[in-house]
């Protein structure tokens, strides 16, 4: 089988101080932020979009290499937290992410 590149293309535009509207394919992708942040909270957060596709890439992996290696995984709730410090130092302090 010849392999073949895989492109990945986001469109969209903004519809807001914080809101944007994006396509990826055939689906609709609205981001927003929540009010704390001066957003209308009407969607999930860039962060959380993050923390979606971390979390499908882990599963698809997961789902791939167990499959190869013929063992049943069951599957259970995960949660996904980063925690984003604020401050002066915003930019210079590492993130910390929990599984």
């Amino acid at each position: 089988m010849a392999s073949k590149d895989l492109n990945f293309k986001v469109n969209g535009k903004n519809i807001g101080l914080t809101k944007y509207q994006g396509y990826a394919r055939n689906f609709e992708l609205i981001v927003d932020e929540p009010e704390v942040l001066g957003g209308e909270d009407s969607a999930a957060n860039p962060v959380e979009y993050l923390l979606a596709g971390y979390a499908g890439c882990l599963n698809v992996v997961f789902g791939i290499v167990a499959k190869e290696l013929n063992i049943e995984i069951l599957f259970s709730d995960k949660s996904f937290v980063i925690e984003l410090k604020k401050g002066a130092n915003f930019f210079k302090s590492a993130p910390k992410l929990y599984i």
